[in-house]
């Protein structure tokens, strides 16, 4: 009976305190059942409950842990109160009210980030990584970084680096794209730092791009630039010399009689030919001239029958700079050979180089009148009259590569011609007149150093006479006042509104008249159809 009794009154003081969150017991009592210590309780073989928790023994058990809940903390067979709220923490920053470092780690108790912050609780004696002797009393730092001297380096045809800086450490992220969207992509920074790169690569040349920059500092203030913009250099407009504008043949007993059309456009000296039976010369200083001069013919004679014949006609100036080449493979053909043009090329044997596979349409630029072609529906478009130049980066080819050419089918022809290196060997380049309006097939060849064709690339290219307002030009009217400089669609509009009145006035004046004849006519008592009535 004592023993209950003495039992009950400590299970008692158990629940009394026990639910006292956060009050500290100030002595040991212990029993067969439990044992009371300070702030914790532990049970043995017993069941223990109250409103806040109920508790097995852990008699004979491994302690192997610890669980939490909002009013306590279990290590396996101790219990300890600590709060009885669960929604003391408001995550402000500030340790107050029921917030601790138990129920609280965001607003309260050493975070060890080198920093003394008071409004945590932190001091030496409970954080001394933090609040070492001499630390200053933190003050939250709120003023976002500064992001200054933005600079684009180094712009070329296809890539572009830029650099800015920050006043303090920051981590930034750069992104870019042809628009304001900046659906280009991203590049984010892994270090915090104080001065910062990076280098855009893979671009289209010529093209305007767009990028904005957004960093964070250490303690999560941000920033952000506003738009900027850079462009590509333009391949469009390096100067480059246009080849020939036509490069057939005619095939005699033991002649070739080459034909072709001067270019029209270019400051250009003289065209020179040149031959040789293995494979199309590459520039002046290959194969064998055998003409030279601003003739439109040719006549090569000495030639074998059933042979191959690789010709390239240069486009040259007075400085000695030369075009890409126009090339054309001709023979004279033993009885039974087909008729007609030899294409430029074999087809492919084999599957190419990844390097080499992997190039598409999308690799080239077309080029005419300062303005990129894009492909359409399978087929580039281009206006009657203005040079075409094509180009494709010289990085995208290895090493191991020779020859890029292009070629255009019309019947049962060729006109094909040679991309070369730049001065800059930054792209294979060339430039061509397009042939008269019409749609041909257009063939890229691609050929390793043993002038074997390793990938062919097929598409249309489309030949235009360009749409004017050639009625109105002609006749002067844009010669009038404001109208005189105009162009494009407004300057249509402004032309086209006056016509549609000045016809609707005469369209009115004409139904008026008809109308007042027809009145005249009844007032005078003839029938409408007098002829009807003098018949009848």
């Amino acid at each position: 009976m004592r023993r209950t009794i003495i039992f009950a009154s400590l299970f008692l003081i158990v629940g009394v305190v026990g639910n006292g969150c956060g009050t500290v017991f100030a002595y040991t009592m212990t029993s067969p059942n439990y044992r009371m210590q300070l702030d914790s309780t532990n049970i043995g073989g017993e069941r223990a409950s109250s409103n806040n928790y109920f508790q097995e023994g852990t008699v004979g058990e491994t302690a192997t842990g610890f669980a939490t809940a909002s009013s306590f903390r279990l290590y396996a067979g101790f219990q300890q109160a600590y709060a009885s709220s669960s929604s003391a923490c408001d995550n402000n920053g500030i340790c107050a009210g029921l917030e601790n470092s138990m129920n609280c780690t965001s607003d309260c108790g050493c975070n060890n980030n080198l920093t003394c912050e008071s409004q945590r609780g932190e001091d030496v004696s409970n954080c001394s990584t933090d609040c070492r002797s001499g630390s200053t009393i933190f003050v939250p730092d709120t003023v976002p970084l500064k992001i200054t001297n933005v600079e684009v380096k180094d712009i070329n045809f296809d890539s572009a680096l830029i650099s800015w800086s920050t006043d303090e450490v920051g981590l930034c992220k750069f992104t870019w794209g042809t628009t304001t969207n900046y659906y280009g992509g991203a590049i984010s920074e892994e270090m915090f730092l104080k001065q910062h790169e990076t280098l855009l690569f893979n671009l289209y040349s010529g093209s305007l791009y767009y990028f904005k920059i957004i960093c964070r500092d250490t303690n999560n203030n941000w920033a952000e630039t506003s738009d900027f913009q850079f462009s590509t250099l333009s391949i469009s407009n390096e100067e480059t010399l246009s080849n020939i504008e036509t490069f057939s043949y005619q095939a005699g007993e033991r002649n070739i009689n080459l034909t072709w059309g001067n270019p029209k456009q270019g400051d250009w000296e003289e065209i020179q030919i040149f031959k040789s039976e293995k494979f199309y010369p590459q520039n002046p200083n290959d194969g064998e001239l055998v003409f030279k001069g601003k003739e439109v013919s040719f006549h090569d004679i000495n030639i074998k029958e059933g042979v191959d014949y690789y010709y390239t006609a240069f486009t040259v100036d007075k400085n000695g700079n030369y075009s890409s080449g126009a090339i054309l493979k001709a023979r004279v053909k033993k009885p039974g050979e087909r008729e007609g043009g030899i294409p430029p090329a074999e087809e492919p044997k084999g599957k190419a180089p990844e390097s080499i596979e992997r190039i598409s349409w999308l690799d080239f630029e077309f080029w005419q009148d300062g303005k990129r072609i894009e492909m359409t529906s399978g087929r580039f478009s281009f206006e009657k009259g203005l040079p075409i130049k094509i180009a494709i980066p010289y990085k995208k080819f290895p090493e191991v590569l020779k020859t890029v050419m292009v070629s255009l089918e019309k019947g049962q022809d060729y006109f094909s011609f040679l991309l070369k290196i730049n001065k800059d060997q930054t792209h294979y380049i060339a430039t061509i007149a397009p042939p008269e309006e019409g749609v041909y097939p257009l063939n890229i060849y691609i050929l390793d150093y043993k002038n074997q064709t390793m990938k062919k690339l097929e598409s249309l290219l489309e030949v235009k006479t360009k749409k004017t307002i050639t009625s109105l030009v002609n006749l002067g009217f844009l010669e009038m006042g404001f109208l005189k400089s105009c162009k494009g669609s407004p300057c249509f509009l402004l032309i086209l509104t006056p016509l549609i009145f000045i016809i609707a006035v005469l369209m009115l004046v004409i139904f008026s008249a008809r109308r007042k004849t027809k009145k005249s006519r009844i007032n005078r008592g003839f029938p409408l159809n007098a002829e009807f009535a003098y018949k009848k």
